[in-house]
């Protein structure tokens, strides 16, 4: 094959895969942001983050740690500097998490707590802190 026959092939190539390219850059940027927000935060196992910020009850505490383990389970970065206002999109640029996951947490919660979640209470989460409270207020629901 002649240079003039793949030149237009090869073009098309690059096209397609030039959207691709940069969306590979995009997600990779968020997360590095999103890195270097978690990274510049005093790190925190699950007991000490629940410790510090959900020790109103014994309960708080326990959820928090298990949801904070579920997350990170899921999650492409580590959670050791997360806090409980951060902001799932804004602050762990979640928004490229795929749906496939965003699922997977769903049901892992659901499996660790026994307790149906309803999606559309769960997407109304924007932080940590509502996450725990809609998985504490469906668990007294439940009980």
């Amino acid at each position: 094959m002649s240079a003039s026959e793949w030149l237009p092939i090869a073009a098309l190539g690059v096209a397609l895969a030039s959207p691709l390219v940069y969306l590979g850059i995009y997600v990779r940027r968020r997360r590095l942001r999103a890195a270097r927000l978690l990274a510049s935060r005093e790190p925190l196992d699950e007991q000490a983050f629940a410790r510090r910020f959900f020790l109103e009850s014994t309960r708080r505490y326990e959820l928090a740690c298990g949801v904070r383990e579920v997350l990170g389970r899921h999650y492409p970065l580590p959670l050791d500097g997360l806090r409980p206002g951060d902001e799932f999109i804004k602050d762990l640029r979640m928004d490229d998490f795929d749906s496939l996951a965003t699922v997977e947490v769903v049901l892992d919660l659901e499996q660790q707590y026994g307790v149906k979640l309803p999606a559309e209470r769960l997407a109304s989460a924007h932080t940590f802190r509502e996450l725990v409270d809609i998985v504490e207020e469906w668990l007294e629901k439940a009980s």
